[in-house]
């Protein structure tokens, strides 16, 4: 939990420590900027005077978060709890930077953490530049550069290959491979692909050390990460941050019952006067100020009459377990036309079986304190519990699985179809206060080897919507443009092969292999490409083993000859590609 200052000082020694095992960088962006570590930590600003690291509007010196992390919790077959969550780092860590081996044991080597102790910056004129001179050459036409032109130092830096004789995955940073030879290669016409005009990639892991923070047993878990914005003259893109993570299990156990969390600790301008809420039509958890004044602190300025609204929105979660079919959405939410809503993400009802994401499945807000049943957890079980939906001491958390929902859970999925009385803050008698928020997705099956992406956005309004409108419309209307954004255009970019600008993209690419594992028929389905694509399958080593010219739509392909083991999947036709992953037994 944030600390006074004599505590504070009492931990000096100890986050010096941690500072020194991690980089930190910051993104920028035209309205907003926020900073990340490369153990996972997001707007944490550590020692740098205490202060939250998401300032919005971009240089404003407001401010309206102080952290985000990541928590992940499962069951094993012997029904073991494993469980990988950070809040602060104030008492430990259980992430750390760095790809894990992918031979079963999930290991990483302190020399690869300290290799790996990185944040990567990325943009996307310096993209734009380099497909300019590589397409003028291809093309024959004249150096549009006139000779000037030179490989940013960037491109030769991208962490696009694990080491394979330490037994990392081969494919690690996503990359356009212009000459398709399954190698990174800037100088002859590769380049970094991402998603947005600014991003920061990086990659941790829940095993360089034991868990210090929530005492929790390691997992395996390896998450490759991007935070990025768009440059646009979009006022909702340009005033949200996305983050999308990759979470691979790297390690030998299968786990069951396992939920995914999403830990953030609003602090809208002053700390101390939030009120937070849930919005279940948007899956989003949200702060805004509990009075009509927020005043100047330590923290910040204040933002005073101006009144803001921050929110984290889950755009897609983790998959459901598989169960052979595409299925559509509950027909509640269907009729409802809102496309997600609440527990149901992207997926459902699109006609390819096994995609379906978690939207948000539930919600907690709980108490600074060390209080033992609503308080801070203490305990691996306690954060477990906290992502079930439940208090510290296992107790049923009975109104809804959505924390102040106010009433924007039309369809009562949250109790179950049970109409219920109007909850909030207010409703409450709650005072303002300082608040910190989960937001759960699960459960699901987490098996070796594989991936699962998480997709969500932080969505800021600045109290600037016309005087007619009421704030939380103005902002739940933002997070729906943003929905439908993510929805039409960043959907399925899993692996960061999203190359244009928000306002470029002309489509978006999925490619999805059934059955996985496989052992002798694969089918392959496309989504956004047409007519003649390539596809290419490459073995842990990166070496192809099959690259073929195919019909876009659905293919059955023979993969019984093949060795058991991981291989990497991808479609590509001249303006995308899309990966996937391929188990074959």
């Amino acid at each position: 939990m944030k600390k006074t200052l004599p505590v504070l000082l009492a931990l000096v020694f100890v986050q010096q420590i941690l500072i020194a095992q991690q980089a930190i960088e910051i993104l920028e962006s035209d309205e907003i900027n926020c900073n990340v570590s490369s153990t996972g930590d997001l707007f944490n600003r550590f020692l740098d005077e205490n202060l939250p690291g998401f300032e919005a509007p971009a240089g404003s010196g407001l401010r309206t978060m102080y952290a985000a992390n990541l928590w992940i919790g499962g069951m094993s077959e012997e029904q073991t709890l494993k469980l990988a969550a950070e809040t602060y780092e104030e008492s430990g860590q259980d992430w750390f930077p760095g790809p894990l081996t992918n031979d079963g044991s999930a290991s990483v080597s302190l020399e690869t953490q300290e290799q790996w102790n990185q944040v990567w910056s990325a943009n996307s004129e310096d993209v734009h530049n380099h497909q300019t001179y590589f397409n003028a050459l291809a093309a024959g036409q004249p150096d549009p550069f006139q000779g000037s032109y030179i490989i940013p130092d960037w491109f030769f830096e991208w962490p696009a290959h694990g080491n394979i004789s330490l037994g990392q995955d081969f494919y690690i940073a996503p990359f356009w491979d212009y000459n398709n030879n399954q190698f990174y290669d800037p100088e002859n016409g590769d380049f970094p692909a991402f998603c947005g005009d600014q991003c920061l990639f990086f990659v941790f892991n829940d095993k360089g050390n034991i868990h210090t923070e929530s005492q929790g047993q390691s997992i395996g878990l390896e998450i490759r990460a991007m935070v990025y914005s768009f440059d646009s003259t979009d006022p909702d893109i340009a005033n949200t941050m996305f983050v999308k993570y990759i979470v691979i299990n790297q390690g030998s156990e299968t786990l069951t019952d396992t939920y995914v969390g999403l830990w953030n600790d609003f602090d809208l301008g002053n700390p101390s006067d939030d009120f937070v809420g849930t919005n279940v039509r948007t899956a989003s958890n949200y702060a805004y100020n509990g009075d009509n004044l927020d005043e100047a602190s330590s923290a910040s300025a204040g933002y005073q009459e101006t009144l803001p609204i921050q929110s984290m929105m889950i755009l897609s979660g983790p998959y459901l377990d598989e169960d052979n079919l595409d299925n559509p959405l509950p027909d509640e939410i269907e009729s409802a036309a809102t496309g997600s809503y609440g527990p149901a993400g992207m997926g459902f009802g699109d006609g390819i079986a096994d995609n379906e994401r978690y939207g948000l499945c539930s919600s907690l807000a709980y108490a600074n304190t060390s209080h033992p049943v609503t308080g801070v957890p203490q305990s691996p079980i306690g954060y477990y519990n906290y992502l079930r939906h439940a208090w510290l001491n296992g107790g049923e958390i009975v109104f809804s699985d959505y924390m102040y929902p106010g009433t924007s859970d039309p369809l009562n999925i949250g109790t179950d179809g049970v109409p219920t009385d109007m909850w909030n803050e207010t409703t409450s008698n709650n005072a303002p206060g300082d608040r910190l928020m989960l937001a759960a997705m699960g459960p699901f099956t987490f098996s070796p080897g594989d991936y699962n992406p998480i997709d969500f956005a932080y969505v800021f309004s600045g109290g600037d919507e016309p005087d007619s409108m009421d704030p939380f419309v103005s902002h739940e209307n933002r997070e729906i443009a943003i929905k439908n954004y993510y929805r039409n255009q960043l959907y399925n970019c899993e692996y960061g092969v999203l190359l244009l600008s928000a306002d470029e993209i002309t489509h978006t690419t999925h490619v999805g292999v059934f059955p996985n594992p496989a052992d002798d028929l694969l089918q392959i389905s496309t989504t956004g490409f047409t007519g003649n694509v390539m596809l290419t399958i490459s073995d842990a080593t990166g070496r192809s083993v099959i690259t073929e010219n195919i019909y876009a739509g659905v293919q059955t392909m023979d993969v019984s000859f093949l060795n058991p083991g991981f291989y990497n999947l991808i479609i590509r036709d001249q303006k995308s590609q899309a990966v996937a992953r391929l188990i074959v037994r």
